[in-house]
C-alpha cells in the first residue's frame, strides 16, 4: 500500500504498468494535493495553528460536546489521563 505522506513529501511513485494518460492524471492530482498542503500550512500558520490541529478542530467543530475520550478515539490517540 502506499504511503501518501511519502507521496505528498515528493517521494517517487512507481507507476509502472499504468497508461501514459492515467499516470499524467495522477502526477496532476498529487501536484494540486500538494499545493493544497502547502496552501493549508501556509493559512493555518498564520492563525497561529499547527497542521495537525486541523482535524481535531474540524471533530470538534462538527461533534458539538464531544468528550475527550471520544476526541481521543476518533484521533486515534491514548485516552486522556
Amino acid at each position: 500500500m502506499m504511503d501518501v505522506s511519502k507521496v505528498l513529501a515528493g517521494a517517487p511513485v512507481d507507476l509502472d504498468g499504468v497508461d501514459d494518460l492515467s499516470a499524467g492524471v495522477f502526477r496532476a492530482f498529487l501536484a494540486a494535493l500538494r499545493l493544497h498542503r502547502q496552501l493549508m500550512v501556509k493559512t493555518l500558520a498564520g492563525h497561529g495553528t499547527h497542521p495537525g490541529q486541523a482535524v481535531c478542530l474540524r471533530l470538534l467543530a462538527t461533534h458539538d460536546g464531544i468528550t475527550q475520550r471520544d476526541l481521543a478515539t476518533a484521533l486515534h490517540l491514548s485516552r486522556p489521563r
